[in-house]
């Protein structure tokens, strides 16, 4: 947990928020892109690295744990936002109202339509999906195993993001919005991962994956002590 909210630390103000207090914004306009780019690339590897420290005496294959933590964060962040532009059009038929892609200006949108946080909560379940599959192939599992926590990450996904979304929903709407949008402003959740989004559901999965961990030390056990007999 302590290396998930350093990860998040990393994205605890957008760069162009940074620059702008540095009065530097319209020097480096033309390299934003890469500045955000290069942001993200940081966020996964700080989580990569704190993962591999955390899972490096839990498993056998701590490192690959950790490659795959980069390279699985990288590739879920990079497909989810596009993959919900194409679910876009097809929710909103569906659903018969407008619904909004996730991305920078998630804690944006003011709205706290059923429609908008299921549709969040589906892309948070593509996040989950592409990121708990790489992450799975570096777990001592057998193929149940890995699609168990492949279920798992999916759900953790879609309760994460669809949780964030509905929580800011909510708050927007009370008398507190003034004060809960000057909150947002300052820890700088409007980034292009969130924050929060990454710790909920770092959280769930880890649960998830302590007790899928255990299941299989249990397993190994039994199967060393029945050779014996």
């Amino acid at each position: 947990m302590t290396a998930t909210v350093l990860a998040a630390a990393i994205i605890y103000r957008r760069p162009i928020e940074v620059l702008a207090d540095l009065g530097i914004v319209e020097q480096i306009r033309p390299y934003l892109g890469l500045l955000y780019l290069g942001q993200i690339v940081a966020f996964w590897a700080v989580a990569a690295i704190g993962q591999w420290l955390a899972m490096r005496r839990r498993v056998p294959y701590g490192g690959r744990w950790g490659i795959m933590t980069f390279l699985g964060g990288l590739v879920a962040t990079f497909a989810y936002v596009p993959v919900g532009s194409l679910l876009q059009p097809v929710w909103a038929e569906l659903f018969g109202v407008r619904v909004n892609s996730v991305g920078r200006a998630l804690f944006l949108f003011r709205t706290d339509n059923l429609a908008q946080t299921l549709f969040f909560a589906l892309q948070g379940a593509v996040f989950g999906c592409l990121f708990g599959l790489l992450q799975s192939l570096t777990l001592p599992f057998h193929w149940r195993g890995r699609a168990s926590f492949v279920g798992l990450s999916i759900l953790a996904g879609a309760i994460a993001l669809g949780l964030v979304w509905f929580t800011h929903a909510t708050a927007v709407m009370t008398s507190l919005a003034r004060f809960w949008g000057i909150v947002l402003g300052f820890v700088g959740v409007t980034s292009f991962i969130s924050s929060l989004f990454w710790i909920v559901y770092s959280a769930l999965t880890g649960v998830g994956l302590h007790r899928l961990l255990r299941l299989w030390r249990r397993s190994q056990h039994d199967a060393i002590t029945s050779s014996f007999d």
